[in-house]
Formats: structure tokens, C-alpha cells, sequence
């Protein structure tokens, strides 16, 4: 067993997706791209409408990390408790964010997602006002607004946006955040340093456009009651994970205005995102996990975490979770990824254990570095 002391903290990530996801890159003609992977006991089958590289998945961690930094200090005053208003709120609406699936425009009705944002907008408005007693001339205007828009759509569609109108404005509110473009690059110079700004604003362009569909898995809090003084009192005393069938759902919306990147985790799966990164189920890497690229990024992301001390990976686990049974060169690709994340002092030292037979029946001994 190694009982090195943990590395430092430095990036949160989201557990669910370190098991998920693994890079995708084929031909355009062959996407959607489906592959299967194995998460908690189960075989899971993962489709992808795009490309999704280890750059992908960090521009996510990235983004998520400052997500967590500016509102899990919202959510709990103590780390060790969920006390408050809002996490009482987050932990016990969960039926309610499920219901969410239903709020995610389908292919049929993008086409008017612009109409369907300045719909709602207007429906917010006038239902503030309406709470403010629904009279005066902005009022007015507001109600105009409303009745032009409903004539310009056709009313079997205007249904189908009143619906989804409805499930949004009744349920769970998503997470939003807005990052200074500067201060996001400087923090995470290790990765941005090595490519121009360009690269990276259409990185994250690419990462929101990229469309999933998935089995889920979203977490629960087993919350239990007690009487503490003659007053009822709840705790939190385990957790669990239930899959959610996700279909064809972005992660995040975003625009870039005047250096600040505004992101809004408003679809279905950016909901159940970030609904696991504030109830912690996630992962920890070191900064130098910054330096990583390609395979050597997907491999340590998958099978090693702040949280773990490994001393030993299967092959065979390996190469069934990056589909590498019909890559020839996998062999190589392994070892070049091991090597890299030596170099960068992850690891302090591995070993090939193969004795004779097939390279996947063998293993990789690891050391872990005390840096």
C-alpha cells in the first residue's frame, strides 16, 4: 500500500465524466460516434455529435472549477454540514431537476431558439410585473410584446414552448458565472501558455457545441432526521449515484463580451453537471496535471486522482475503456502516455509487468511520486 502523503489541490473535476468520457476524434461522416464504457458495474454506451479531446474535457474542469469557486461557498457556511437555505433546497429538489429533461429544445424547435430566449425574457417580465401589482405603461408594453410574438409562431409550436416555459420556470434554476477572460488565462497559464487566444476562445466554443447522449449518473444524499433539544434536525449520512437518461444535451451556453466569458449551465445535462460538482461528487488533480496532453491527460484523468493512491493498472482496463482492442499501435501509445506523465512528476516511476503473453493481459506497476 503507498502511503504517500496526498499532492496538492489545485482543479476540481466532475467524477461522473472522469469515468465517462474518453477522447473521440473520427471522420465528420461518422459522427454521431457512439462507444461503451464500464461505470459502477455496468456497461454504459456514450454518443458523441462531435469531437471531444482531453483539451475538451479541461476548457469543462476549467470553467466547472470556477463555477465551484464562486458558488459552493453559497450553498454550505461549513464545509463538514449543508445547513442553509440553498443547500436544503439543492439536496431535496432533485425529482424536480430530472423533470428538466423535458426543457431542452429538440432539433425541431432550435431553429427558433432566438425567439423561444426573448419569449421567456418578456414571460419573466410580465410575471414580475404581475407581481407587482400588473398595471402602468411598462406593463403595457410588456403584454404587446407578448401578443406580437405569440402571432408570429404557429400554435401547435407556441404550445410546445409554453410547456417548456413552464418546466423552467417551475423547477431547479441553473448555475451561471461569469469569469474574466485575463484572470482565467493567468490562472491557468500551465495549459493556455502554449497556445494563442484564438485557439482557446474557439475551444470553448467547440466544447459547448458538442451534444451527448448518456446514461447519467446523478447523485443522492441519503438525509436522515433527529430530534437534537427538542428540535427536528437533518444529516447527511451517505450518498448514492442513480443513472438519468440523457439524449442529445449540450453542457453549457456561453458568449464572450468585453473580456468576460458568461457561461450558463442551463441544459438538462449541464444542470445534472453541475448538480454533482456542488454536492462533490468529484476528483482533485495537481496542477501539473496542466501539462499533460493527449492520451498521457485521458489516462491519468481516468486512473488517477487526488483522492486515490495507485499502486497498480490493469492493461486489459486500459484498453477497454479507450477502445484500443483494434489499434495496433496501442502498445506504444501507453507507454509514450506513461512516460509523459513520469516526465511531468505525477508518477515517480512505473513498470511493464507482461511476463510473455499478450501486452493487454499484463499490467503497469506504479510508484507514485512524493512531490
Amino acid at each position: 500500500m503507498n502511503n504517500n502523503p496526498p499532492r496538492k489541490k489545485f482543479l476540481i473535476s466532475e467524477r461522473a465524466f472522469n469515468y465517462l468520457l474518453r477522447p473521440v476524434q473520427v471522420r465528420k461522416c461518422n459522427y454521431p460516434y457512439s462507444y461503451n464504457v464500464e461505470n459502477l458495474g455496468q456497461h454504459v454506451t456514450i454518443t458523441v455529435d462531435g469531437p471531444w479531446t482531453f483539451a475538451n474535457h479541461l476548457i469543462l474542469d476549467f470553467i466547472g472549477h470556477e463555477q465551484y469557486k464562486t458558488s459552493y461557498r453559497n450553498i454550505v457556511s461549513n464545509r463538514s454540514n449543508w445547513k442553509n437555505n440553498l443547500s436544503v433546497f439543492l439536496l431535496n429538489t432533485i425529482d424536480k431537476l430530472k423533470e428538466q429533461r423535458c426543457a431542452d429544445l429538440t432539433p425541431d424547435l432550435e431553429p427558433y431558439t432566438g425567439w423561444f430566449v426573448k419569449y421567456c425574457r418578456a414571460r419573466m417580465k410580465e410575471q414580475a410585473l404581475t407581481n407587482q401589482g400588473g398595471r402602468g405603461v411598462e406593463y403595457d408594453k410588456v403584454k404587446r410584446l407578448i401578443s406580437q410574438m405569440e402571432r408570429e409562431i404557429e400554435n401547435p409550436l407556441l404550445q410546445e414552448f409554453e410547456k417548456i416555459f413552464n418546466i423552467l420556470t417551475n423547477g431547479r434554476n441553473w448555475f451561471s458565472t461569469e469569469i474574466n477572460l485575463r484572470n482565467f488565462y493567468e490562472r491557468y497559464k500551465m495549459f493556455f501558455s502554449k497556445r494563442r487566444i484564438e485557439y482557446v476562445t474557439e475551444l470553448i466554443k467547440r466544447t459547448a457545441a458538442v451534444k451527448f447522449t448518456l446514461d447519467y449518473p446523478i447523485q443522492y444524499p441519503v438525509i436522515e432526521t433527529y430530534w437534537y433539544k427538542g428540535e427536528s434536525r437533518t444529516k447527511i449520512t451517505g450518498r448514492y449515484l442513480e443513472t438519468v437518461k440523457v439524449e442529445n444535451s449540450r453542457l453549457f451556453n456561453f458568449r464572450i463580451e468585453n473580456g468576460i466569458l458568461q457561461v450558463k449551465f442551463d441544459t438538462f445535462l449541464g444542470k445534472l453537471y453541475t448538480h454533482n460538482l456542488m454536492t462533490l461528487n468529484t476528483d482533485w488533480f495537481d496542477e501539473d496535471y496542466l501539462k499533460l496532453n493527449g492520451y498521457a491527460s485521458a489516462i491519468y484523468r481516468r486512473f488517477f486522482s487526488n483522492r486515490k493512491n495507485v499502486d497498480e493498472i490493469k492493461l486489459r482496463d486500459i484498453v477497454e475503456h479507450f477502445g484500443f482492442a483494434k489499434n495496433c499501435r496501442y502498445p506504444e501509445i501507453v507507454k509514450q502516455a506513461f512516460n509523459e506523465i513520469k516526465i511531468e512528476g505525477l508518477i515517480e516511476d512505473y513498470k511493464f509487468v507482461v511476463n510473455g503473453g499478450k501486452f493487454s493481459k499484463g499490467y503497469i506497476e506504479i510508484k507514485m511520486s512524493s512531490k
